[in-house]
């Protein structure tokens, strides 16, 4: 019944820090396609519109997971005064933020709760079910390219720069190995033209966002003079 291993980190704290303890029930859902059919006239299919942007696209998922709350002392104005914190902590966020799974911790989920908590009370003690509403990806707290030996994961990643000088024009791969697009943070000491996707994009010095990184093998072009950092996180179901 009891899962005292696990729990989850969400809005600067762990679930543990309440003496929160996740009952075995918990329950992710996989996210939904959102298609998108026309009905063709005198024809026995349809046309599906669903990727007419690149990606399929999907629904929002939900994240439920079910506490055990028991203040330390044993009466009712301990119990209620927990479960006032943990309700606070959880209900704070006015927008999807960063939730920590102890399973597969390196990727979370983008997650805000929306629903209030259901509440269950018994004597001295009480449960809390909780429902995160979240972005259709989980997304990896490491960036692609890290060469850490002992985070890389054989099932999920790929060896790869994403750092090169630059001096004239320099032809790469990159390697999207996530199941969505991902958008490119480029980092660049000087102004540079990079060729990504069929597309042209001049970026300053310094950060800039808003570049595509499209599943698969990526065919990079880049004119200029200096270094060039590509930053990305690849995002799973």
């Amino acid at each position: 019944m009891f899962d005292s291993k696990y729990g989850v980190f969400f809005n600067g704290h762990h679930s543990s820090e309440f003496g929160l303890i996740a009952l075995e029930n918990k329950k992710v859902e996989m996210p939904e396609k959102n298609k998108v059919l026309v009905d063709l006239p005198f024809a026995n299919h349809q046309l599906d519109l669903s990727t007419i942007y690149g990606d399929q696209v999907y629904k929002e998922r939900k994240y439920t997971q079910k506490f055990h709350l028991q203040a330390d002392q044993y009466d009712k104005e301990g119990l209620y005064r927990l479960w006032t914190q943990v309700v606070n902590w959880l209900m704070d966020p006015a927008t999807k933020t960063p939730l920590f799974d102890d399973v597969m911790h390196r990727y979370y989920y983008l997650a805000e709760v929306q629903k209030p908590p259901e509440y269950d009370e018994m004597l001295h003690w009480g449960t809390l079910t909780v429902e995160w509403t979240c972005y259709p990806f989980r997304i990896s707290s490491i960036p692609e390219g890290d060469d850490d030996w002992d985070t890389f994961d054989f099932d999920f990643d790929i060896a790869q720069d994403v750092t090169y000088q630059v001096d004239g024009m320099v032809t790469l791969s990159l390697y999207n190995v996530g199941a969505s697009t991902a958008d490119i943070v480029v980092d660049c000491t000087a102004p540079m033209t990079i060729s990504i996707g069929g597309k042209i994009f001049t970026v300053p010095a310094g950060k800039s966002k808003g570049i595509p990184l499209f599943k698969g093998k990526n065919a990079v072009t880049v004119w200029g003079s200096g270094r060039i950092d590509f930053i990305f996180y690849k995002e799973l179901i």
